[in-house]
C-alpha cells in the first residue's frame, strides 16, 4: 500500500483495529482461561495477552450496549423530581442565546475601542484584535456563571446536565479563540498562518467537529456516568469517539493542505499526530489513567500557547520589513503585495530581537513541558526515589529551569544588543558586484563579535553550572576537571594558543577591520569574519582565504585612512605641457564638485609632470588621493574625462607609429633618367675596366 493509499484508508483504520479486537476477542479470552506457568517467552506472552484481554474485552463487550446504556441514563434524567428535563432544556437553549448574543455585542463594542486598523504596530494590531476576542470570552464566562446559577442551581442529574451543557459552550468558545486567532477568516491582513480562505473553508467543517466531538465526551460523560452508565460503556464510547476526533482532526488537516506545495510533508504530519493523538486517548480511557490525561491536556495548552506567541512575534517581524513579503508571506492578501513603505511601517525593534524573542519562547514552551511531566511524575510515582524525595526535584528543577532561562535571555539579549548596536556595515566582494564596493568597519564593530561570542560562552557556562549547583550535583569536581583539561589543550595544542595570541596582538594593533582589504604575504583579499583562531579573506575574484592569526605575518593594509593613485598616460611629443597642466587641473576641480565623485576626494587629480621621454610618445604623470573605499573606481572616471576633454581641446595621444627623418640633404634631379645614370655610376666604378 502506498502513501496516497494509506492516506485514503487512515480515516476508517481505528474503525478497523477495534473491529479486529472484536473478532480476536473471545480467542483472547478463552486463552486467558487456560493456566500459564514456566519462565519461557511463551508463558510471558501468553500473561501479556492476558493483561491486555482483562483490559480490553469488557470495553469490546460493551460496544454493543452503548445505545441501552444512553437509553437508561435518558430516562434517569426524565425521572429526576428535582429539575424537569424538558422544562430544563429549553432554558438551557436561552441561556446560549443570551452567551452568544452577550458575547457579539461586546466584541463589537470592544472592536471598536481598541481598533486594532489604528496601530501602526503590526503586533500592537494582532495583541488588540486578540484581546477583541478575550473581551468576547470574558463576556461569555460571566453570561455562562450567570445562567448555571439561575437555571441549574441544586443537586439533582438535570441540574448536573444543564450545568454540563453550559460548560461545554463556554469551553468552546474559549477553545475556538486560538484558531480564530490563526487563520482570522475573513480577516487575512491579520492572519498569523499561510493560508488563504477557501483553505479555512474546506478544512473549518471537520475542524469544529472535532473540537466539538473532543470536547463534548469529556464534559457530558460524567454525567452520564452519574445517570447509570456503566463504566465499560463509558469507555468503549470513549473509544468510539477518540477515533472520530482523530479522523475529523486528520481530515481538515488535508482538506486544508490540498492546495499547498509541502501537502507530502503535511499529509504525513497529520497522519503522525492522529495516531498519536488516538493512542493516548485510546490508552487514558482503557487504563483509565487520569493523570495521564491531564498530562495530555497540559502539555497541548502549554504547546499551543507558545506557538500562538511566536506566530505572533513572526507576524511582527514579517510585517515590519521594507521590502514585502516574498513566497513565505504571511497570507495571500493583496494588501501584502504593497510597498512597505505604503503599508508596513518599519519596526527595527522587531527586526533586532524579534528572531531572539522566538528562540526565547520555544526555550520557555520545553521547560514548561518539563516541568508539567515532573508534576505528572510527582502525582503518578511520588515515592519512586524515596518519600517526598520526588517533590523535592521538582522544586530544584523549577529552580535550575528558572536560572537557566534567566540566563539564556541574558545570553540573547546581550547578543541581540551587541548585533543591533555594533553590527559591521562592511560591504564585502560579491560575485558580480564592483570590486571597489568596500565600506570597512570601526575598529569597535570589528572586536564586538569576538568579545560577544566569549561573553556568551561565559554567561551559559557560569548559568549551567549554577543551575546543576541548585540540583544538587556538586560542580567542584567538574571545575577542577575544567582546569586540568584546560591545561591539557594549552600543552598539547601550542599552535592553537599561539594563533589565539597572535590575533589578540592583532587586534590591539588594530592591523585590519572588518571589510578592509588587505595582503598577507601571498595571499590578498577583504576582511569577511574574524574568529578567535583566524581571520577569513574574500578575493575580489570570489574565493576565500582561511589564514590562522599566526601565519599571517606582516600585513599590508590597502583601506586605512587614504589612498594616493598614480598613473600614467602617453601624449604626443608636439604637445604643450601648459595646457595639459591646465586641462588636468579643471578636470580635477570639475571631480570635486560632481555629488558623486566630490565625497571620495582628498586631494584633486592633479598632473604631476613628465615622467619620461619615449621615442615616440611623452610619458606624462598624474595623481590624486582619496579615500580607501573606491580608488579604482574614481581613476576609472578620471581617465574618461580626460579622455574626452583631451579630444575637445585637440591634445593627441601617443601613435604607435613611428616616422624615420634622413638629416643629410641630397638634391634631387628633375630628369628621371640622370638620377637612374647617377646610381648605376658607382657600380660601375666599383667593378674596374673589363678583362
Amino acid at each position: 500500500m502506498d502513501a496516497k493509499q494509506w492516506h485514503r484508508f487512515w480515516p476508517y483504520g481505528p474503525s478497523v483495529w477495534v473491529a479486529l479486537l472484536l473478532a480476536v476477542g473471545p480467542a483472547l479470552a478463552a486463552e486467558g482461561s487456560r493456566p500459564s506457568g514456566g519462565m519461557g517467552l511463551v508463558p510471558a506472552l501468553h500473561d501479556i495477552y492476558s493483561r491486555i484481554q482483562e483490559l480490553f474485552w469488557p470495553i469490546l463487550v460493551a460496544m454493543p450496549t452503548i445505545g441501552s446504556e444512553l437509553v437508561k441514563a435518558g430516562f434517569a434524567f426524565a425521572a429526576d423530581r428535582g429539575h424537569p428535563l424538558w422544562t430544563g432544556l429549553l432554558s438551557v437553549i436561552g441561556v446560549l442565546a443570551a452567551m452568544a448574543l452577550t458575547a457579539r455585542l461586546v466584541r463589537a463594542a470592544a472592536l471598536r475601542w481598541f481598533d486594532p486598523a489604528s496601530s501602526l504596530n503590526p503586533a500592537s494590531r494582532v495583541i488588540r484584535r486578540f484581546l477583541v476576542d478575550v473581551a468576547g470570552a470574558l463576556a461569555l464566562a460571566v453570561t455562562a456563571l450567570a445562567g448555571a446559577e439561575l437555571i441549574a442551581s441544586g443537586a439533582g442529574l438535570v441540574a448536573s446536565l444543564l450545568r454540563s451543557l453550559i460548560d461545554l459552550a463556554l469551553l468552546l468558545g474559549i477553545v475556538l479563540i486560538v484558531p480564530s486567532a490563526l487563520f482570522r477568516p475573513g480577516e487575512p491582513q491579520l492572519r498569523l498562518v499561510e493560508a488563504d480562505d477557501s483553505q479555512i473553508r474546506a478544512a473549518a467543517p471537520f475542524a469544529i467537529a472535532g473540537v466539538l466531538a473532543g470536547i463534548s465526551f469529556p464534559t457530558l460523560i460524567p454525567v452520564w456516568l452519574e445517570a447509570g452508565m456503566s463504566w465499560p460503556a463509558g469507555q468503549a464510547m470513549a473509544l468510539i469517539i477518540g477515533s472520530i476526533v482523530a479522523s475529523l482532526g486528520y481530515l481538515a488537516a488535508i482538506r486544508y493542505s490540498r492546495t499547498m506545495t509541502a501537502d507530502i510533508r503535511i499529509r504525513s504530519a497529520a497522519t503522525t499526530l492522529a495516531i498519536l493523538f488516538w493512542l493516548a486517548w485510546s490508552y487514558g480511557v482503557v487504563a483509565l489513567d487520569f493523570p495521564f490525561y491531564f498530562l495530555m491536556i497540559r502539555l497541548a495548552a502549554v504547546s499551543v500557547g507558545g506557538f500562538l506567541l511566536d506566530r505572533v512575534i513572526a507576524y511582527a517581524i514579517r510585517s515590519s520589513r521594507l521590502d514585502p513579503p516574498g513566497p513565505d508571506r504571511i497570507s495571500a492578501s493583496e494588501d501584502d503585495e504593497a510597498p512597505a513603505s505604503e503599508n508596513r511601517p518599519v519596526n527595527s525593534f522587531w527586526q533586532n530581537y524579534g528572531q531572539p524573542l522566538r528562540r526565547v519562547i520555544w526555550f520557555g514552551i520545553g521547560a514548561a513541558a518539563l516541568l508539567v511531566c515532573s508534576g505528572w511524575l510527582v502525582e503518578v510515582v511520588p515515592d519512586i526515589f524515596g518519600e517526598g524525595r520526588m517533590s523535592m526535584m521538582r522544586g530544584r528543577l523549577a529552580a535550575a529551569l528558572l536560572t537557566l532561562g534567566i540566563g539564556y535571555v541574558i545570553f540573547e539579549g546581550l547578543s541581540a544588543w551587541t548585533r543591533t548596536r555594533y553590527a559591521a556595515n562592511a560591504k564585502i566582494h560579491k560575485p558580480g558586484g564592483d570590486d571597489d564596493g568596500l565600506a570597512p568597519a570601526s575598529r569597535l564593530e570589528t572586536i564586538v563579535p569576538i568579545f560577544q561570542g566569549l561573553i556568551g560562552v561565559f554567561v551559559l557556562g557560569v548559568t549551567a553550572l549554577s543551575a546543576l549547583s541548585q540540583l544538587g550535583i556538586d560542580i567542584t569536581p567538574i571545575l577542577a576537571g575544567a582546569g586540568i583539561l584546560g591545561l591539557a589543550v594549552s600543552f598539547g595544542s601550542q599552535s592553537l594558543v599561539r594563533d589565539v595570541v597572535a590575533g589578540i596582538f592583532f587586534m590591539i594593533d588594530d592591523a585590519f577591520r572588518l571589510g578592509e582589504y588587505i595582503e598577507a604575504g601571498r595571499l590578498k583579499g577583504a576582511v569577511e569574519r574574524i574568529s578567535v583562531r583566524s581571520v577569513q579573506l574574500r578575493h575580489h575574484n570570489g574565493f576565500v582565504h582561511t589564514v590562522p592569526f599566526g601565519q599571517l605575518g606582516s600585513i599590508t593594509n590597502y583601506s586605512r585612512d587614504w589612498i594616493t593613485m598614480k598613473f600614467n598616460l602617453r601624449l604626443s611629443r608636439d604637445i604643450e605641457i601648459d595646457k595639459v597642466r591646465k586641462t588636468v587641473k579643471a578636470i580635477g576641480l570639475e571631480l570635486l564638485e560632481d555629488p558623486e565623485y566630490g565625497k571620495e576626494f582628498i586631494l584633486p587629480l592633479k598632473m604631476q609632470g613628465v615622467a619620461d621621454i619615449l621615442d615616440n610618445a611623452l610619458l606624462i604623470r598624474f595623481k590624486f588621493t582619496v579615500r580607501p573605499g573606491k580608488p579604482t573606481y574614481v581613476q576609472r572616471e578620471a581617465i574618461k574625462r580626460i579622455i574626452r576633454v583631451f579630444q575637445e581641446k585637440g591634445i593627441e595621444f601617443a601613435k604607435n607609429s613611428v616616422i624615420i627623418e634622413n638629416s643629410a640633404e641630397r638634391e634631387e634631379p628633375d630628369d628621371p633618367a640622370a638620377a637612374i645614370a647617377a646610381m648605376k655610376r658607382p657600380a660601375a666604378a666599383q667593378a674596374g675596366p673589363p678583362a
